[in-house]
Order: structure tokens, then sequence, then C-alpha cells
């Protein structure tokens, strides 16, 4: 669920988006989805040995209207780490916001969002944190643009329109 308000929250038709060859089908499927309501998507090469290499996949695919590069912290099937950070920095530099498939890693991993420049953190909460199955858990330091369910908060009760100000 947190993947799917991160993907379908940020991207509109004619975004493109960067994805890593790593990924879950957790974000492949809804990246699926987008593409067939007009986003582009490409997936940047992992080259395990070489985490410049990495870093100049995802670089090389960035286009004008690169809006979103999505990244596992680590591979669920090769456990390979990716150079967050890194790329990171290139979102920053760039002006991409940076979404991080945490599942694998958090409670595990340290993961600091500000110095990784990460903008959207989702978390699979059963692995590492220990939580019941089906909780996820999204950290948004950026604004979500599209909402993805409606209704459920406690404030402007009076209003049809659903609040704009986070986290609402």
């Amino acid at each position: 669920t947190a993947l799917n308000y991160g993907i379908k929250g940020v991207l509109n038709r004619g975004d493109h988006v960067i994805c890593s060859s790593l990924e879950h089908n957790a974000v492949m499927r809804p990246l699926y989805e987008m593409k067939n309501k007009g986003v582009e998507v490409d997936v940047a090469n992992v080259i395990f040995d070489d985490n410049e290499a990495t870093v100049r996949s995802f670089s090389n695919l960035i286009k004008p209207n690169t809006k979103l590069i999505i990244c596992t912290h680590a591979s669920n099937v090769t456990g390979h780490i990716m150079p967050i950070k890194e790329i990171g920095e290139i979102c920053r530099r760039k002006g991409i916001k940076f979404l991080v498939d945490a599942a694998q890693t958090a409670g595990v991993v340290p993961i600091d969002m500000k110095s990784m420049n990460i903008d959207y953190l989702c978390v699979a909460a059963h692995k590492g944190l220990y939580a019941p199955e089906s909780i996820g858990l999204l950290i948004a330091l950026s604004p979500i643009e599209n909402t993805i369910i409606e209704g459920g908060t406690g404030t402007n009760s009076f209003e049809y329109s659903q609040p704009s100000f986070m986290p609402e």
C-alpha cells in the first residue's frame, strides 16, 4: 500500500520514472499500471560489483520530464545493498523526487532520509520492524499530489473535499 501511495500519488501522465533492475513486484506492478496511464518507465541496470556504474546507469536515463526515481534499499533476492546516498545526491542536484523501498532494511540498516535525500520511504513493517503482516508505512518528506483514498480525517469535517495539508 505504501508503495502504491508513493508511486500513484506522485506520478502523472507525461511524467518519466526510473527504477532499478532489482525492484520487487510491489514496485513493478504499480509502475506497469502507471505506464498504461501515460507514464514513461525506464529501468536502470544494477552492477553488483560496481556502485559507480550503477549510479551512472540511473544518471544516464534522466530526461527533462523525469519526476521520480525509485530504488530498493536492498534486494529481497540477492541481499545487495544499493548506493542510496549517491542516487539521492543525483536526485537532489536534478530536482527529482526519490522514493526508496526499505522493506528489507528498515530496522536493520541505518537510514537517514535527509542525508540520503529520500523524499518517500516505504516500509513493509512485518520484516525488520517485526510488526504484524499487512502493515505498510510511508514516510513522506515531500507532498503527495494525487490522493488515492479520500476521507477519514478529523479536520474540516463540514467540507466534502479532502484537506490538502499534511498529513491528510
